[in-house]
């Protein structure tokens, strides 16, 4: 999914560029660089999404990385990136294959078959072993990576459509703490709902979606292995600022529980969490990540001060479960055809 905006470049970043390209370091090498960490971080989005899906506030156990981790977490905090309290950050791409390998069924739909998935890694590997290495690259070496991303568009889109495809819990159909808090408005805060349709001119929804390697949405929701939780509002008249809401669901177990944080707009955000994880937590979760966005809210006086790329740009820089712009929110049935990756290859019907 290319970048549309024609300032995709800020002034920083192109006087570094413009200062190494291709004096110091070739343009073939910089593409193959920026190839790779799309495909890397693709991979480690992906088995995050699916590790959360199924493994809910467990999930990092499966990581091996805690040393590295809490190395990093304790030393130069002010050098703090985005993802330093993400264990798969801290992993190289031979581990995060061997993840993949180990826990294979949550990735076949995502994908490509495993032996052609197979075949490729010791290619892609001396590939990262030149870059790691800051050598020259082979002149095939940037071809074989976008024809693996070309290969990789059509997973791609499966797990990321899943992600947008949402059910909304039927009232007779699920028993589920969850369900029964919000949905049937048993929990003693469930008037916020009302309230803040009311007050808040705000939109409000409870929606479920499931990964690919779950065959259909279980009756029970209550520790379900392969469902996520969104809880969404979408204000008329009131906008949210990323670091004010950030800041404002600071409770550590909060954050723990937390998928994901999608800031679609000033005006839209979305909380996500594993349905695998107690729906008691999830209940309190929410009642939570609720009252922090009303708090949070401020009303517009003048659209033409809400500043939507500036409301993105601050998404971005706070935490990797914050997402703005993030094809996890953009990919859809709808969006076809569409190109995930750029590389030449695209999805032209729903697979």
């Amino acid at each position: 999914m290319a970048h549309e905006a024609d300032n995709w470049l800020d002034p920083e970043s192109e006087l570094a560029l413009r200062s190494t390209v291709p004096e110091v370091m070739g343009g073939r090498s910089l593409a193959l660089y920026a190839r790779w960490w799309q495909l890397e971080t693709w991979l480690r989005d992906l088995i995050y999404v699916e590790f959360r899906a199924a493994f809910g506030v467990q999930w990092s156990t499966h990581v091996d990385s805690t040393y590295r981790q809490s190395q990093d977490a304790n030393q130069l905090r002010h050098m703090h990136s985005p993802d330093v309290d993400n264990p798969l950050a801290y992993l190289d791409s031979k581990k995060l294959l061997d993840l993949i390998a180990t826990h294979w069924f949550k990735f076949q739909d995502s994908l490509i078959d495993l032996n052609a998935w197979n075949g490729r890694q010791d290619e892609l590997q001396k590939i990262r072993h030149r870059i790691m290495h800051l050598r020259k690259p082979h002149s095939d070496d940037l071809r074989r990576i976008e024809q693996t991303l070309r290969d990789l568009e059509r997973g791609a889109f499966t797990a990321l459509a899943a992600y947008t495809r949402r059910y909304t819990p039927a009232r007779d159909g699920h028993s589920d703490p969850v369900t029964d808090a919000w949905i049937h408005r048993k929990h003693p805060r469930a008037y916020l709902i009302q309230h803040a349709e009311t007050q808040y001119e705000a939109n409000i929804t409870f929606e479920v979606s499931k990964r690919p390697w779950l065959p259909e949405v279980p009756p029970e929701l209550d520790r379900a292995p392969g469902i996520l939780w969104h809880f969404g509002l979408m204000f008329r008249n009131r906008t949210i600022n990323p670091r004010r809401i950030w800041l404002e669901v600071d409770d550590p177990t909060f954050r723990t529980m937390l998928v994901h944080l999608s800031i679609y707009d000033p005006y839209h955000i979305e909380f996500t969490f594993s349905a695998a994880d107690d729906g008691r937590d999830i209940v309190n979760a929410i009642r939570y990540a609720f009252e922090a966005s009303l708090a949070s809210s401020r009303r517009v006086h003048d659209v033409k001060e809400v500043d939507y790329e500036g409301v993105s740009r601050a998404a971005r820089d706070l935490d990797f479960r914050v997402l703005s712009e993030s094809r996890w929110n953009i990919v859809s049935d709808s969006t076809i055809p569409i190109s995930i990756f750029g590389s030449g290859g695209s999805v032209i019907s729903s697979p």
